[in-house]
Protein backbone atom coordinates (compact mmCIF):
# COMPACT_ATOMS: atom_id res chain seq x y z
CA UNK A 1 0.00 0.00 0.00
CA UNK A 2 2.79 2.19 0.96
CA UNK A 3 4.23 1.94 -2.62
CA UNK A 4 0.94 3.02 -4.31
CA UNK A 5 0.51 6.10 -2.05
CA UNK A 6 4.16 6.91 -2.76
CA UNK A 7 3.66 6.13 -6.87
CA UNK A 8 0.94 8.54 -6.57
CA UNK A 9 2.56 11.17 -4.69
CA UNK A 10 5.45 11.52 -7.50
CA UNK A 11 2.23 11.38 -10.47
CA UNK A 12 0.14 13.85 -8.88
CA UNK A 13 2.57 15.95 -7.20
CA UNK A 14 0.62 16.04 -4.09
CA UNK A 15 2.05 16.73 -1.22
CA UNK A 16 1.98 14.87 1.85
CA UNK A 17 3.64 15.85 5.09
CA UNK A 18 3.82 14.73 8.40
CA UNK A 19 0.45 15.24 10.87
CA UNK A 20 0.37 18.65 12.33
CA UNK A 21 1.86 18.93 15.72
CA UNK A 22 3.00 16.03 15.37
CA UNK A 23 6.77 14.75 15.74
CA UNK A 24 7.45 11.83 13.16
CA UNK A 25 9.72 9.49 14.45
CA UNK A 26 12.24 9.64 12.01
CA UNK A 27 13.53 5.58 12.46
CA UNK A 28 15.90 6.12 9.67
CA UNK A 29 17.35 2.26 8.70
CA UNK A 30 21.39 1.59 9.73
CA UNK A 31 22.59 -1.09 7.66
CA UNK A 32 25.64 -2.58 7.85
CA UNK A 33 27.66 -3.14 4.43
CA UNK A 34 29.82 -5.86 3.58
CA UNK A 35 31.15 -3.86 0.87
CA UNK A 36 33.02 -0.05 1.49
CA UNK A 37 30.90 2.94 -0.04
CA UNK A 38 31.64 4.50 -2.66
CA UNK A 39 33.21 7.98 -3.44
CA UNK A 40 31.37 11.58 -4.14
CA UNK A 41 28.97 11.38 -7.14
CA UNK A 42 28.75 14.08 -9.73
CA UNK A 43 26.07 16.12 -9.90
CA UNK A 44 25.73 15.86 -13.73
CA UNK A 45 23.90 17.60 -16.24
CA UNK A 46 20.04 18.70 -16.24
CA UNK A 47 17.88 17.33 -18.83
CA UNK A 48 13.90 17.49 -19.65
CA UNK A 49 12.95 13.71 -19.22
CA UNK A 50 9.86 13.35 -17.12
CA UNK A 51 10.73 9.84 -15.61
CA UNK A 52 10.02 8.01 -12.03
CA UNK A 53 13.70 6.60 -11.31
CA UNK A 54 14.15 3.29 -9.14
CA UNK A 55 16.28 5.22 -7.20
CA UNK A 56 14.32 8.26 -6.46
CA UNK A 57 11.05 6.15 -5.73
CA UNK A 58 13.32 3.51 -3.08
CA UNK A 59 14.47 6.69 -1.70
CA UNK A 60 11.28 8.47 -0.92
CA UNK A 61 9.21 5.15 -0.10
CA UNK A 62 12.28 4.54 2.88
CA UNK A 63 11.46 8.28 4.11
CA UNK A 64 7.67 7.43 4.19
CA UNK A 65 8.14 4.34 5.73
CA UNK A 66 10.77 5.56 8.15
CA UNK A 67 9.31 8.72 9.39
CA UNK A 68 5.58 9.34 8.11
CA UNK A 69 6.83 12.80 5.65
CA UNK A 70 5.67 12.65 2.06
CA UNK A 71 7.65 13.65 -0.81
CA UNK A 72 7.66 14.63 -4.63
CA UNK A 73 9.63 13.95 -6.84
CA UNK A 74 9.37 14.26 -10.49
CA UNK A 75 8.09 17.69 -13.01
CA UNK A 76 7.58 17.89 -16.18
CA UNK A 77 9.95 20.72 -17.66
CA UNK A 78 7.62 24.23 -18.72
CA UNK A 79 7.01 24.65 -22.09
CA UNK A 80 9.35 25.78 -24.35
CA UNK A 81 12.15 24.91 -21.43
CA UNK A 82 15.73 24.53 -23.20
CA UNK A 83 17.92 25.31 -20.31
CA UNK A 84 16.66 23.53 -17.06
CA UNK A 85 18.09 24.04 -13.89
CA UNK A 86 16.39 21.75 -11.88
CA UNK A 87 17.08 17.63 -11.50
CA UNK A 88 13.33 17.22 -11.18
CA UNK A 89 12.63 17.39 -14.59
CA UNK A 90 15.58 14.78 -15.22
CA UNK A 91 13.52 12.57 -12.61
CA UNK A 92 16.90 13.20 -10.30
CA UNK A 93 15.48 14.86 -7.18
CA UNK A 94 13.29 14.12 -4.43
CA UNK A 95 11.44 17.21 -2.00
CA UNK A 96 11.22 15.59 1.29
CA UNK A 97 7.80 17.69 2.66
CA UNK A 98 10.15 18.73 6.31
CA UNK A 99 9.47 22.22 6.83
CA UNK A 100 12.05 24.18 9.12
CA UNK A 101 9.85 27.05 10.20
CA UNK A 102 7.95 24.41 12.28
CA UNK A 103 9.99 23.11 15.41
CA UNK A 104 9.01 19.73 15.67
CA UNK A 105 9.66 19.13 12.02
CA UNK A 106 13.14 20.96 11.66
CA UNK A 107 14.12 18.68 14.67
CA UNK A 108 13.62 15.81 12.46
CA UNK A 109 14.95 17.28 9.64
CA UNK A 110 18.47 18.28 11.57
CA UNK A 111 18.05 14.20 12.52
CA UNK A 112 17.63 13.19 8.59
CA UNK A 113 20.62 15.10 7.97
CA UNK A 114 23.15 13.56 10.77
CA UNK A 115 22.24 10.60 9.48
CA UNK A 116 23.29 11.61 5.97
CA UNK A 117 26.44 12.74 6.64
CA UNK A 118 27.47 10.84 9.60
CA UNK A 119 31.07 8.68 9.22
CA UNK A 120 32.27 10.47 6.28
CA UNK A 121 28.76 10.86 4.36
CA UNK A 122 28.65 7.59 4.22
CA UNK A 123 24.47 7.07 3.64
CA UNK A 124 25.28 10.03 1.06
CA UNK A 125 27.98 8.32 -0.54
CA UNK A 126 26.08 5.03 -0.91
CA UNK A 127 22.48 6.85 -1.56
CA UNK A 128 24.27 8.89 -4.44
CA UNK A 129 23.33 12.02 -3.06
CA UNK A 130 25.05 15.48 -4.67
CA UNK A 131 23.07 17.64 -3.52
CA UNK A 132 21.20 19.03 -0.30
CA UNK A 133 18.94 22.50 -0.31
CA UNK A 134 17.34 23.39 2.67
CA UNK A 135 16.70 26.61 5.09
CA UNK A 136 18.29 28.74 2.44
CA UNK A 137 21.32 26.82 2.24
CA UNK A 138 22.79 24.53 -0.44
CA UNK A 139 25.97 21.46 0.01
CA UNK A 140 26.89 20.04 -3.33
CA UNK A 141 29.07 17.75 -4.80
CA UNK A 142 29.57 20.35 -7.79
CA UNK A 143 31.79 22.60 -5.91
CA UNK A 144 35.67 20.80 -5.40
CA UNK A 145 34.66 17.55 -5.66
CA UNK A 146 37.82 16.56 -5.49
CA UNK A 147 38.30 17.63 -1.87
CA UNK A 148 34.67 16.77 -0.98
CA UNK A 149 35.29 14.30 2.21
CA UNK A 150 37.38 17.12 3.72
CA UNK A 151 34.08 19.41 3.30
CA UNK A 152 30.84 17.53 4.12
CA UNK A 153 29.69 19.92 6.42
CA UNK A 154 30.48 22.54 4.86
CA UNK A 155 27.27 24.99 3.81
CA UNK A 156 26.73 28.30 1.86
CA UNK A 157 24.21 30.51 1.19
CA UNK A 158 21.62 29.20 -1.73
CA UNK A 159 21.55 32.24 -4.13
CA UNK A 160 20.17 34.75 -2.52
CA UNK A 161 18.32 33.63 0.41
CA UNK A 162 17.72 35.43 3.79
CA UNK A 163 15.37 34.33 6.51
CA UNK A 164 12.56 36.48 5.05
CA UNK A 165 12.70 35.17 1.41
CA UNK A 166 10.18 33.08 -0.35
CA UNK A 167 9.98 29.57 1.42
CA UNK A 168 9.37 27.69 -1.21
CA UNK A 169 12.25 29.11 -3.37
CA UNK A 170 14.86 28.83 -0.72
CA UNK A 171 13.38 25.34 0.69
CA UNK A 172 12.69 26.33 3.79
CA UNK A 173 9.14 24.27 3.91
CA UNK A 174 10.91 21.17 2.41
CA UNK A 175 14.65 19.53 2.02
CA UNK A 176 15.63 19.08 -1.85
CA UNK A 177 17.87 16.16 -2.75
CA UNK A 178 20.04 15.35 -5.92
CA UNK A 179 21.08 12.22 -7.22
CA UNK A 180 23.81 10.99 -8.98
CA UNK A 181 22.68 8.97 -12.17
CA UNK A 182 23.45 5.95 -10.63
CA UNK A 183 21.61 6.91 -7.08
CA UNK A 184 18.38 7.81 -9.40
CA UNK A 185 18.91 4.42 -11.21
CA UNK A 186 19.38 2.76 -7.66
CA UNK A 187 22.54 1.31 -9.04
CA UNK A 188 24.75 2.92 -5.79
CA UNK A 189 25.66 0.37 -2.69
CA UNK A 190 23.03 1.31 -0.65
CA UNK A 191 20.76 -1.09 -2.67
CA UNK A 192 23.28 -3.21 -4.66
CA UNK A 193 26.14 -3.91 -2.14
CA UNK A 194 25.40 -7.14 0.29
CA UNK A 195 24.41 -6.00 3.74
CA UNK A 196 25.34 -7.71 7.62
CA UNK A 197 23.00 -9.79 8.85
Amino acid sequence: MKRVIAALIVFASVLVGAPPNAQAAMNLPTPGFTQPAEGFGQVGPFSCEYVLRPGVLAFGEMIIEASGYGYQGPRRCPSGETNPQSHHYSGRALDLMIDNRDSIERADGKTFLQWLFRYNGGKLRRLGVVEIIWRGRIWTTARDLGNVTWRTYKWRTFKDCTSTSDPTYCHFDHIHISLSVAGADKLTTFWTAQRNP
